[in-house]
This record gives C-alpha cells, structure tokens and sequence, in this order.
C-alpha cells in the first residue's frame, strides 16, 4: 500500500469499524488541535524571487520584480479522510499545497 499516492486508501481501512450505529457516543481527543497535520506529509515548497532596480534620477528608481512560488510545483498531499462513517475513509481527496504561481511586479520609489 502506498500512502503517497491519492489512487487508493492511505491505510488498511478493513482494520476498523466503520457501521455508523455501533459508533463511540464520545471520542476523546487527548493532545490539542494544534498537532491535526501530523498524519500527512510535510509541505516541500521552493519559493523565489528576482528583482532589479533601474534609477532614473537623483533618488528615483523603478523596481521590477517576478516571484514565484512552488517554483518545482511539487505536490503534496492533504491527510487522508480519518472519519470511520464517511465514504472516503482513508482515502486521500485532495492537495494541501497551491500549483506553481508566477507573479511579476513593477513599483516606482520616488
């Protein structure tokens, strides 16, 4: 089973009880919401940036700027689905990161 793909369930989904009516009435959630993203993997970005500054005058000059962002537009993936009772148990639906963004800029200081 590969958990890095978004093709098939991220985990053995036969291993749990998924009938909605024998479900807990209470779960208990011991560690605090701060930790929900540890089930899924680390976001790997490459963000860059190229300016250049053309004077034209005393104090004057034009900033020309292009950023990008995911600049090798990796993919990664979002958690999978952790709710026994849902369809998509333990399956991978969506990307938790943004596609590769190309932005150009122009900004006149004076």
């Amino acid at each position: 089973m590969n958990s890095h793909q978004p093709n098939g369930p991220a985990f053995d989904t036969t291993q749990f009880n998924t009938a909605s009516a024998q479900q807990l009435d209470y779960n208990i959630r011991t560690f605090n919401t701060l930790f929900n993203k540890l089930r899924r993997d680390p976001s790997k970005n490459l963000d860059a940036s190229l300016l250049k500054e053309v004077p034209f005058g005393e104090r004057k000059y034009v900033q020309l700027r292009l950023e990008a962002y995911n600049v090798t537009n990796r993919v990664t993936f979002n958690a999978p689905n952790l709710s026994p009772t849902a369809t998509t148990f333990g399956l991978i639906t969506g990307q938790a990161n943004t596609e590769r963004r190309v932005q150009m800029a122009a900004r006149v200081v004076w």
